[in-house]
């Protein structure tokens, strides 16, 4: 006989759907995951009961019992003990200037657009934001924000005058040793863009030489306190490249990086690149890829957050001219912080996202994976001045779905267990 409260808290809420000849176990609150076969959910079930006071003690195996545990464990299958902080983001392109021209820049970044927010605007903007009764994820992009010279005076104010999570994106050419000096201590992490883990395949992309310059920035970015991450696109040119030469790039930098795996947002000068976009399942599979073969160098999955929507409203994305969008891309503008104020755009996009929320939509708030896929993306309804934000959803993409979370469960399991 084992004691269930040697046992960590279950989930109280799960849904259970059959994928095949498995059980995936979903935890909505939480969020997390399982794919078990029936002994296992049996035990688990047990477990759940007695930890809810309808049993003293569970009959099992202890060594059933301890695999149970550390697959709970590993999965992160555990109540919460209180909810998730939740960070409203806010992302300023501080500038449309940029010292490059890729071909798939979403936002189209070169020249300055005219009359671009200037030093005192975006204190502004910290200010307000400031004033909330929340936390706040506050990261600049651009165009290059390097390129912006008060930069380091501007993340300053946000992380220690403000005490906001700041971040920088990047694409680290103009990083020189004073620049990081300066920005060291103020930026909690740094996102730099790569194009490929070869010279050759980034520099196709970026310029001859980019490359170099690059590897060189992200190595001393390492060796100061932040964060560290890579965002790569996943394209047709270099998908191979990335299979074949991502692990052995990262196996050179002094500590872990983060590495961000995503599709080329079809937008700005990317419309006129789709020969180098990818479907979208083409895409999840190169990524799946990739993803197998860092897990297998022993890498770890970033944990699912909880999402109460598809985003609109918890990202705040404010362009260089003070447009404001609610997503990453700029087609979606919901107002001009100079015409409309910030507290006037914040509110709007406030009580838009809270219609949007699957605990309000009708269909999404009884379907036991809307956390994990937060009711599909909203922003054709938001065009069309739609009433009702409800998706179709249909049984063939909650299939899907399953059947994505069931493979991500098994790349995990199959690097543990190698």
């Amino acid at each position: 006989m084992v004691q269930s409260d040697s046992f960590p808290v279950l989930p109280v809420e799960i849904s259970k759907y059959w994928v095949e000849d498995r059980l995936l176990l979903v935890a909505p609150k939480v969020p997390a995951w399982l794919v078990v076969d029936v002994d296992t959910f049996n035990l688990l079930d047990q477990l759940r009961a007695s930890q809810r006071g309808c049993g003293a003690e569970i009959p099992a195996d202890r060594q059933a019992l301890r695999r149970l545990r550390d697959l709970v464990f590993r999965h992160n299958f555990i109540e919460r003990a209180e909810p998730a902080e939740k960070y409203i983001r806010v992302q300023a392109h501080l500038t449309n200037r940029c010292n490059l021209r890729c071909p798939h820049c979403y936002v189209s970044s070169g020249l300055a657009e005219p009359n671009e927010l200037d030093k005192d605007a975006w204190f502004d903007v910290c200010r307000f934001f400031r004033g909330l009764d929340a936390p706040i994820h506050f990261s600049v992009s651009g165009g290059e924000p390097t390129l912006v010279k008060w930069l380091p005076d501007l993340m300053r104010y946000a992380k220690m005058d403000c005490g906001f999570q700041t971040a920088v994106l990047t694409n680290g050419l103009l990083l020189s040793d004073e620049k990081i000096k300066q920005l060291a201590g103020v930026v909690d992490s740094f996102a730099v863009s790569l194009d490929g883990a070869s010279a050759e395949t980034h520099d196709a992309m970026r310029g001859r030489g980019t490359f170099a310059k690059t590897v060189n920035a992200l190595h001393a970015l390492l060796r100061t306190d932040a964060r560290v991450g890579l965002n790569i696109c996943v394209r047709r040119s270099n998908a191979q490249d990335l299979m074949t030469n991502l692990g052995a790039l990262l196996s050179t930098f002094d500590r872990t990086v983060d590495v961000d795996l995503a599709s080329v947002i079809p937008e700005g000068r990317a419309l006129e690149f789709s020969g180098e976009t990818l479907p979208p399942d083409e895409v999840q599979a190169n990524i799946s890829t990739i993803s197998k073969q860092l897990l297998r160098d022993g890498w770890a999955p970033t944990r699912a957050s909880l999402r109460e929507n598809c985003g609109f409203g918890t990202s705040f994305v404010i362009y260089a001219n003070g447009d404001v969008s609610p997503c990453i891309t700029r087609r979606f503008r919901r107002g001009n912080i100079r015409r409309d104020g910030v507290e006037g755009v914040f509110a709007d996009l406030t009580r838009l996202s809270e219609k949007m929320k699957v605990q309000n939509l009708p269909e999404c708030k009884s379907c036991g994976l809307n956390t994990l896929c937060g009711g599909k993306c909203h922003l054709p309804q938001v065009r069309a001045g739609a009433a009702d934000f409800q998706n179709e959803c249909s049984e063939g993409f909650k299939e899907q779905f399953r059947r994505g979370l069931t493979r991500r469960f098994d790349i995990v399991e199959r690097q543990f267990h190698a």
